[in-house]
């Protein structure tokens, strides 16, 4: 089974990945290291060069051979996705298809300082909007994404709140539990859907579910 955590930069993915993987005895991919290890190169210079469209689609087929990867083994596979992985509908069809995805949440006021503090990762990669503040540009590019992560999402956990060893806790029991309900995977998907309002409003409901409780509420 793949385990796909999904969210913002700066949102704990790697991190959370990593002792995830390790509380499950899981191999661990983190598809941005995927790409630059597979063209030699950093993805700020691979934007410079091919722009971000040119990224996209190195960063598509990496993931496409990650999943397939993950089927063919047949055992858990812990997988930190790029921020910007959920933009193209065919990588969001994989990820509610053959796993569980993960959407690690966070407030944009909580990211844009996590970025200020790591400047080592800000460098790393290219702003979006140059024209605009840090602050403006996570807050402008959340709102448009989050729909896309809400709709491959099968559990939505606090990043802001909880630490990468919280955060894995979490997932690994909430797996174990779509493992042996899978219907209640579906129920936890189907209520990632509803409104945008409501799921800003109420995260912890989707990391405290139990089965016949608040996926069906």
């Amino acid at each position: 089974m793949n385990i796909f955590l999904t969210g913002y930069r700066c949102t704990g993915k790697s991190s959370t990945g990593k002792i995830l993987a390790g509380l499950i005895q899981a191999p661990f991919v983190d598809t941005d290291r995927m790409i630059e290890e597979q063209w030699n190169t950093s993805i700020a210079d691979m934007v410079h060069t091919h722009g971000w469209e040119g990224f996209r689609k190195r960063e598509k087929q990496i993931f496409t051979r990650i999943v397939q990867s993950g089927d063919q083994k047949g055992s858990y596979q812990v997988v930190a996705t790029g921020g910007g992985m959920v933009m193209d509908p065919d990588n969001r069809n994989l990820i509610r298809t053959r796993g569980v995805g993960v959407w690690l949440q966070a407030d944009a006021r909580i990211i844009a300082e996590r970025l200020v503090r790591d400047r080592d990762f800000l460098d790393a990669r290219p702003r979006f909007d140059d024209r605009v503040s840090l602050m403006e540009e996570t807050m402008n590019t959340i709102q448009y994404r989050q729909p896309l992560y809400r709709e491959c999402s099968s559990l939505i956990l606090d990043a802001g709140k909880d630490s990468p060893e919280e955060l894995a806790h979490k997932i690994r029991d909430q797996v174990w539990l779509f493992r042996q309900f899978p219907d209640h995977q579906q129920d936890a998907r189907c209520k990632a859907a509803r409104s945008q309002k409501w799921g800003q409003q109420h995260p912890e409901s989707y990391s405290t579910c139990t089965v016949g409780g608040c996926c069906r509420s």
